[in-house]
């Protein structure tokens, strides 16, 4: 299965380019602007139907879960470019070995995927029906240059820091209307927010050679956004999800609206 590329030509002239892999779960293997690369080592994948454990209600096929992070970013993803847009669809239907997709994940469900690239970012819109509660989100690893960075957003009063809940300003300085600052060094950080606008998120990454918006938008207050990084990794993770608790979800139908804008 061939990559599906997209490429505009950005307001300042430099081309933005887009990578996508069809055969390894729609798999963001690139975004960059003329020479800067965002993404680390190909690792944009995607997110569902579940996160981290698969929930009790799902049947376990394994003792162990082989899709810590849901079958989409596993599975080959039917795909192609219409009019300048990526369109791609994972049906559970579809065959797995000697099984099928549904039968390892669990459950039946249609994930959806969109993607397009103007002279300004990339849009994706992920969304799923499902049988059971589920969740879709990204898991996209943003290279980390050497020097100083830092993650300028607005958040909600609580977090989840280890399983629990707890008010942000345990933990954080948070400023006007909840503005807050994280220093990317080298210390461990698992985070998970719920924006300030309960529906959309503006996460600015700073860092030493370049700057990146994250956006992301959820119709339904049924959504969050993890932050990780392990010690002296050189990228952090950047995880926007359809669900307030990712290892609860509540909705059997699901979106998010994602947009990746250089600045």
């Amino acid at each position: 299965m061939e990559l599906l590329i997209l490429t505009a030509q950005h307001a300042d002239g430099s081309i933005l380019k887009a990578v996508f892999d069809p055969a390894r779960g729609m798999n963001l293997d690139s975004f960059s602007k003329g020479s800067i690369e965002y993404v680390h080592h190909k690792q944009g994948s995607l997110i569902g139907p579940h996160l981290d454990n698969r929930p009790k209600h799902l049947h376990k096929p394994h003792e162990n879960d082989p899709f810590p992070n849901g079958i989409a970013r596993a599975a080959a993803w039917k795909a192609e470019i219409k009019n300048s847009k990526i369109l791609a669809v994972l049906d559970s239907k579809e065959p797995w070995e000697n099984s099928t997709v549904g039968a390892q994940e669990g459950q039946n469900f249609k994930m959806y995927f969109q993607a397009s690239l103007t002279p300004h970012s990339l849009s994706c819109e992920i969304s799923i029906v499902s049988d059971t509660d589920s969740l879709v989100g990204t898991d996209i690893h943003l290279n980390l240059p050497p020097g100083n960075a830092n993650i300028t957003t607005q958040v909600a009063s609580h977090c989840i820091q280890n399983d629990k809940i707890i008010p942000a300003k345990d933990i954080f300085h948070l400023g006007t209307e909840n503005t807050l600052s994280i220093p990317l060094d080298n210390n461990a950080i698992h985070y998970a927010f719920t924006p300030f606008n309960p529906l959309t998120a503006h996460i600015d990454l700073n860092t030493s050679e370049y700057s990146l918006r994250f956006k992301y938008h959820c119709p339904s207050q049924e959504n969050c956004w993890r932050l990780i990084k392990a010690k002296d990794d050189p990228f952090i993770r950047i995880q926007p999800l359809s669900s307030q608790d990712p290892r609860f979800p509540n909705l059997t139908v699901s979106s998010l609206f994602i947009d990746l804008e250089p600045l």
